[in-house]
């Protein structure tokens, strides 16, 4: 319930520019504008692999700038959402602040995907009603992780998304995920939440009207 009076309160931006450090200071600024002074609850940030080594810049200079009680997000090859709508632009950035309840715990994390076992700080494990939210790369097994996290905390709500990083010349994928003021490459970045936690919008398609069977075609 206490979810629901803060569903509306949230603020999105975005930027397209190429150069890391632009758009950041595009996005801080307008966000602070629209915050107005308020102390945001999460961030999440979705960036292009335009600016993947920029990761790490973003994530301390929002955690400084904002200060948000809890910052997670992650690098897209395939593109983002922003304020305009679906992009593939390898150049975006994304930035959007939600509020939280003042009586919510946040608490970040970072885990290497080489990890069999997530690695969670001790303080998640009192919480009351532990909530998760993870982001990985497409190609690595997040559903492993979370049957894994579902054993260490039977009662918590997990949801979580993948997408997809950048290969170099190479072939060593590149992907960053950033949670708190800290990045990691290769990761599963997460965050964790005292406070249950319900999936309101999913993505992709859902049924139309009524259930039908194609029986012939033509042509």
């Amino acid at each position: 319930d206490a979810f629901v009076r803060y569903q509306h309160d949230w603020a999105s931006v975005s930027s397209d520019n190429m150069q890391s450090h632009i758009a950041l200071r595009e996005c801080i600024d307008e966000l602070k504008d629209r915050l107005e002074g308020e102390r945001p609850g999460l961030i999440t940030a979705f960036f292009g692999t335009q600016h993947l080594t920029y990761g790490s810049t973003l994530a301390k200079e929002i955690s400084k700038q904002l200060n948000p009680r809890g910052l997670i997000g992650c690098s897209s090859e395939a593109g983002v959402v922003t304020t305009a709508g679906e992009t593939e632009s390898l150049s975006s950035l994304v930035l959007t602040a939600i509020p939280l309840p003042p009586e919510t715990s946040v608490t970040p994390f970072l885990t290497p995907t080489e990890d069999k076992v997530p690695q969670i700080l001790d303080e998640v494990k009192q919480y009351t009603n532990p909530s998760f939210i993870l982001l990985s790369e497409a190609g690595w097994n997040l559903e492993r992780f979370r049957t894994e996290l579902q054993a260490q905390f039977p009662n918590a709500r997990i949801v979580g998304a993948t997408t997809y990083g950048e290969r170099d010349d190479t072939g060593y994928l590149q992907f960053a995920g950033i949670a708190g003021d800290k990045s990691m490459k290769n990761c599963v970045a997460g965050i964790a939440l005292d406070a249950p936690m319900g999936v309101i919008q999913s993505h992709g398609c859902e049924p139309k009207g009524e259930l039908m069977k194609v029986t012939k075609s033509d042509g």
